[in-house]
């Protein structure tokens, strides 16, 4: 009986140590006992990329999420529309444009870009006309239209009848014409780049009214360098049939001698310019004494500066011939002051 009971008793531990190792080799890993070891929990708050930039990560109640993107500076970055990637700008291909690029986006400014650059805007020159000189004479009397920026004049008419300037004849501050057949007072208009600009008014002289305008003058020196407190030397010769050069009676000339600053905006108008008495000069000799006489000035004091010089005559002090330095055989040009 005693063995009986032994063999129940190896019998029963043997079942106990069977049941405790099928209970150590569970395959439920919530049931592995691994002590030291905790859940990982996350307990940053602000979002931040990852290792390598390739997943934005977030912290919600210590659960930590992750969004696959292209992360910088802690946040996804979206790609801009365009991938301009250049720092300076530039033209673009037909220069009507100036290109730049920030971050990645790229702007467009139409202008004329020349180098990177857009160029300023070209300045327009606007004709103008300042009035005519001389502004009586006989038919064919070489007639000045003065201004500024007249080389695109096409015609200049007297009244009705219009004439067409050489080109050599057109400057940019004067045009020059002789004065077609024609009686009385007309109005003289310069046609400049199709636009028809008025002049002012040319009267026609009669034979009789023809005697008091001056046959010819010239502007033949002025003083290059005007100093303070001297005179300025200015000197001009003129010639009228019978009342001019040696012999003759000097009788009836009047010599003017005219200046504006060459800066004024009406240095081109040769009435904006302050006129004053020349005299005749006696001592004048030489060939082209015999013919004309020589005026000059004795009293013309001007401050330091850079001017434009002219002279003009007259018979009757109405009818002026104004004189440049090539003589008023061919008109007046303010720019051969």
């Amino acid at each position: 009986m005693k063995s009986v009971k032994t063999s129940l008793a190896l019998i029963l531990a043997m079942i106990l140590v069977s049941a405790c190792d099928e209970s150590s080799t569970s395959n439920d890993p919530t049931d592995i006992d691994n002590p030291g070891q905790e859940d990982q929990k996350c307990d940053y708050t602000a979002p931040k990329c990852n290792a390598d930039g390739t997943a934005l990560l977030r912290c919600e109640n210590g659960v930590e999420t992750s969004q696959t993107c292209t992360c910088k500076n802690d946040a996804c970055y979206v790609a801009p529309s365009t991938d301009c990637d250049y720092t300076a700008p530039k033209c673009n291909a037909d220069g009507t444009a100036l290109l730049t690029c920030n971050n990645g986006i790229e702007s467009s400014q139409a202008c004329t870009c020349k180098d990177g650059k857009c160029e300023s805007a070209p300045v327009v020159e606007v004709p103008k006309v300042s009035g005519i000189n001389p502004t009586s004479g006989k038919v064919d009397t070489p007639v000045s239209v003065n201004g500024s920026n007249l080389q695109k004049t096409s015609e200049v008419c007297f009244g009705a009848s219009c004439v067409k300037p050489a080109a050599s004849d057109i400057k940019d501050t004067s045009v020059t014409v002789k004065a077609p057949a024609g009686t009385g007072s007309v109005a003289v208009v310069a046609v400049v780049d199709g636009k028809r600009l008025n002049a002012g008014t040319f009267n026609y002289l009669t034979e009789s009214e023809n005697k008091n305008e001056i046959d010819w003058c010239q502007l033949t020196w002025v003083e290059p360098n005007i100093l303070p407190d001297q005179v300025v030397g200015a000197y001009a010769q003129v010639y009228e049939e019978g009342k001019t050069g040696a012999g003759s009676s000097h009788a009836d000339v009047v010599g003017q001698v005219g200046y504006i600053d060459a800066t004024s905006e009406q240095a081109s108008d040769v009435l904006a310019y302050t006129w004053v008495d020349a005299l005749r000069n006696p001592s004048f000799a030489g060939d082209a004494a015999t013919a004309n006489d020589e005026y000059m000035t004795d009293n013309l004091i001007l401050p330091e500066g850079s001017y434009r010089v002219a002279y003009r005559f007259s018979l009757d002090g109405t009818n002026w011939k104004y004189c440049d330095l090539d003589g008023s055989n061919d008109g007046f040009d303010v720019a051969k002051t």
